[in-house]
């Protein structure tokens, strides 16, 4: 707080930098009003010093309200400059915690899918029966192998090689229409059932 005896006593320079340095004053914007002349020199000093106009006596005060008012708009205005680029700012970062979001859920769906599609290979037919039964591999009469390709992550697919006697196999190769988890549940169930 300043005294009025004070700022009878301050430079125009000193009282425009103390209104400056205080938060609620920052902005504020300063007229200089003095029964001096317009003096070239002194009105330079004037905005030097941070004022944003200059008027001299006899005042003429609608010529003052004017030139406040407008003041008062350009404070307005920025105002809601400052409103609109904290309501940016608010929405940047609900964006960019939406994006990190979906950046988290997108890695754990991509995890999730590779889990099952780890179980969808592990239960394609992995080792094939020998015939007659108990040979090696190599000395079967029959051989078999396979090559899976999924057209998508995961898909419905399944076979699976099962001996009926030493000279008869059973081949079951199954397509569930459609791709995706729930297409991908039916060969687990149809693993069951078919060795039954």
């Amino acid at each position: 707080q300043i005294g009025v005896e004070t700022i009878r006593d301050l430079t125009q320079e000193t009282l425009a930098a103390l209104i400056r340095e205080r938060e609620q004053t920052r902005f504020t914007p300063i007229i200089f009003v003095t029964a001096n002349s317009a003096d070239i020199e002194m009105i330079g000093q004037s905005y030097q010093a941070g004022g944003v106009d200059y008027l001299t006596n006899p005042l003429d005060v609608h010529i003052l309200r004017s030139k406040v008012s407008v003041f008062v708009e350009l404070a307005k205005s920025r105002q809601r400059v400052e409103a609109a680029l904290a309501e940016r700012e608010r929405a940047y970062e609900q964006l960019r915690e939406s994006r990190e979001e979906l950046r988290r859920k997108n890695e754990q769906m991509e995890e999730d899918l590779r889990m099952a599609r780890e179980v969808q290979q592990a239960m394609l037919a992995q080792e094939y029966p020998a015939f007659p039964a108990g040979v090696p591999a190599e000395q079967s009469h029959l051989r078999f192998g396979h090559r899976y390709l999924s057209m998508s992550e995961v898909g419905g697919d399944f076979f699976n090689i099962l001996s009926l006697s030493n000279t008869q196999a059973l081949l079951f190769v199954a397509d569930v229409m459609g791709h995706g988890d729930r297409s991908a549940l039916v060969p687990g169930m149809l693993r069951g059932m078919v060795k039954e």
